[in-house]
């Protein structure tokens, strides 16, 4: 069967198409050069994860030293409450042992005695910041 063109006015003029016995060939295409990138790291990229690397252990060190004398520090402040209220309590023991009835016994056993009224010499010291040794002096 015959086919026609039916475009506007060509309507009425028929005219056959004729097929072609072959097609032809599809054109080869070259194929692009496609270039492959390097699969190893570039000297740059090795360097930079180096310091990076390097600075992480850092700080990751440093964070460890910080952890561990906050620790000490904190053991250190625990020991010193504790010795303060141990000191508190041994002040307190002091000063209830002593006893001046006691200590007056033991002085009699001695053969210690009160000073007497003319071995007591009482001394004035002005405002103006007069010496005792000046008061001393006639």
């Amino acid at each position: 069967m015959k086919e026609f063109y039916t475009y506007g006015s060509e309507a009425y003029a028929p005219v056959p198409i004729e097929l072609p016995s072959h097609l032809p060939e599809e054109p080869k295409m070259e194929e692009p050069l496609i270039i492959e990138e390097k699969k190893g790291a570039s000297l740059l990229t090795v360097i930079g994860a180096g310091v990076v690397l390097i600075l992480f252990l850092g700080l990751l060190v440093s964070m460890i030293r910080l952890f561990e004398a906050r620790s000490e520090r904190a053991e250190l402040q625990r020991q010193v409450n504790q010795l303060q209220t141990q000191q508190e309590q041994l002040n307190a023991q002091y000063e209830s042992a002593i006893d001046m009835d006691t200590v007056a016994q033991r002085a009699e056993a001695l053969g210690m005695h009160p000073p007497s009224a003319d071995q007591i010499q009482y001394i004035e010291v002005g405002e103006d910041g007069a010496s005792a040794e000046d008061a001393l002096t006639p």
